[in-house]
């Protein structure tokens, strides 16, 4: 279904004036999941840099070819109360 110029032209003129009209569309288009996928995104993120500046960091090594990386993790998972 093709709208004609004038369509076009009235469905862009009520988007700018009817509020309700346009949080309609809004609505429809998925706009409202967008913004919450972009939220949670942002929130995930500021997690990440405030746990990444808490570690220590070595240049050019990962944290799973540090030396003491693997003894760690290995410690870890004994201690993890599973029998």
């Amino acid at each position: 279904m093709a709208l004609t110029p004038e369509e076009k032209r009235r469905f862009l003129k009520a988007l700018e004036e009817d509020e309700e009209f346009k949080m309609a569309v809004a609505g429809t288009i998925g706009l409202g999941e967008i913004l919450e996928e972009l939220k949670r995104l942002r929130e995930d993120f500021e997690k990440w840099i405030k746990r990444k500046e808490g570690k220590p960091q070595i240049r050019g090594l990962s944290a799973s070819r540090r030396p003491w990386g693997l003894s760690q993790r290995l410690s870890s998972a004994g201690t993890s109360g599973r029998s």
